[in-house]
Formats: structure tokens, sequence, C-alpha cells
């Protein structure tokens, strides 16, 4: 048979423990908009970070237009110059061969940029997966007291006591067949 002390004390459990559900729930829901907000705020960096490459890549690609039309209106310049026609299909081989190399260079430098803003964009934002092993604590030695030097004083005075050395010197490395 319950007696009353705890009949009356049954409630008071009771509502302690709600209140500690509460509680706990309140800060299981604060943890999870953390980490929901951690999320993001990560997904937002990423996707910054994607359109900075982007630009980047936009703006190269420009310059490369760029060095390209300045390439063939230097060409059609000298088209149209006296230059005998041997002379000029010569450099124009080698101008062509050049800027193809150029451009399949530039080609492949476009091509990797672009592949790894790809994988920034899709690895950036996946999860870490817990090893559930933490390192061991590692104990760094620091230096904390430093010996003096000498003052600057001291130091430049006993700098300019020694003779320069001088070609001819008997200790010049000259001298002894040092070069």
């Amino acid at each position: 048979m319950l007696s009353a002390l705890t009949v009356n004390a049954i409630p008071q459990d009771v509502n302690r423990w709600l209140s500690t559900l509460c509680t706990a729930f309140e800060r299981y829901g604060q943890a999870k908009r953390a980490r929901l907000d951690a999320g993001n705020a990560m997904a937002a960096a990423v996707q910054s970070e994607y359109q900075h490459l982007q630009r980047g890549i936009a703006s190269t690609s420009r310059k490369i237009e760029a060095v390209v039309e300045r390439v063939v209106s230097e060409v059609s310049r000298q088209c149209w110059l006296d230059v005998p026609v041997l002379i000029f299909a010569r450099q124009g081989d080698e101008l062509a061969t050049t800027t193809d190399t150029y451009y399949k260079a530039a080609v492949i430098g476009l091509s990797t940029i672009n592949d790894a803003s790809r994988t920034v964009a899709k690895q950036g934002v996946q999860e870490d997966v817990p090893t559930g092993m933490t390192p061991r604590k590692r104990s760094f030695e620091v230096v904390d007291r430093w010996e003096l030097t000498k003052s600057r004083e001291v130091i430049v005075k006993g700098s300019k006591k020694k003779p320069a050395l001088r070609v001819g010197d008997e200790n010049s490395p000259v001298v002894h067949g040092i070069r």
C-alpha cells in the first residue's frame, strides 16, 4: 500500500521528469538548429567560392580571347606591309604554331580550373564522418626564455673593427685557389 507521502510525491516526480525532458528536447532542438545554421553557412561559403572561381575562369577566358585577337590583328597588319611572301609565310607558320600551343595550354588550364571548382562544389559540402577515435594529446616544448644578444651598437662596432679581405691578400680565397 502506498503512503500519502508517496502518493503526493509522484506528481512532483512526474513534473520534474517532464521539466527535465522539456529542457533536454529544447537543447536538442537548439543543437539541431545550430548544425543546420552551420551547414547553411558552409553551403553559402562554398557557393560564394564557386562563384568567385567562375568569375576567375570567365576573366581568364576573356583575357585569352583578347590576346588571340591581338595576335590575329598583328598578323593581319603584317600581311598588308611590304614583307616578302616567303618570310611572312615562315613567320606565319611559327606564329600559328605558337598560338596553337598557347591555346591548347589555356584550354587545359581552364578545364583543370573548372574540374577543381566542380570538385569543391561537390565535396566541400559533404559531412565529416566520425571515426570514433580522438587523436592523442601532444605536448610541445616551447622556449619561453631567450638569451639576449649584445646591443646593436656593440655588434656594429665589432663588425667595423674587422678588416675587409682584399684581392691579393694572403687570407683571400682567390689566393688559395678557391673561387
